[in-house]
């Protein structure tokens, strides 16, 4: 498996802590993810990406932390309002830079939960733009509340 880049969004949720993170790690420790795998942490809320390791570390149990260790480097935060243009541009640019840490162009996999009281505006540049107004593109797969996408 080549370099994967995992974005969870609304990161700083509870879901985050309880189940996604646990399970990147039992996933990364039996051998299921790639060793060139990265994870950025979106969210409105304000970090650093050493802020939120530091928050992470606290969470991780005895069993998962060498797993964690391992991982660990390559967790990053990236601050965004869903719902402002620039800021998705911004999101796009430090995706691309972490991109480039990798060496070689990684599958990326998003998982977004925003608020059902929030409006999501996609900057007019964006690809999949005309394709989720037209009906579901390949790849994105909507469930209640969530939309998951995988790109290329």
């Amino acid at each position: 498996m080549g370099p994967t880049q995992i974005a969870i969004f609304g990161a700083s949720g509870d879901l985050t802590r309880r189940k996604l993170l646990p399970a990147l790690l039992h996933n990364l420790a039996e051998g299921a993810l790639p060793q060139q795998l990265q994870v950025v942490g979106i969210s409105r809320s304000t970090r650093t990406d050493e802020a939120w390791r530091t928050e992470l570390d606290a969470l991780v149990p005895e069993e998962l932390q060498a797993a964690w260790q391992q991982l660990r480097p390559r967790v990053h935060w990236c601050s965004v309002d869903a719902a402002v243009p620039a800021d998705v541009a911004r999101l796009h640019q430090r995706l691309d830079e972490l991109t480039a840490e990798l060496g070689s162009t990684p599958t990326t996999t998003g998982r977004l939960g925003p608020s059902p009281r929030r409006k999501i505006q996609r900057p007019t540049d964006d690809p999949f733009e005309e394709q989720l107004d037209e009906g579901e593109p390949a790849g994105v797969h909507r469930r209640p509340m969530s939309v998951t996408c995988s790109f290329r």
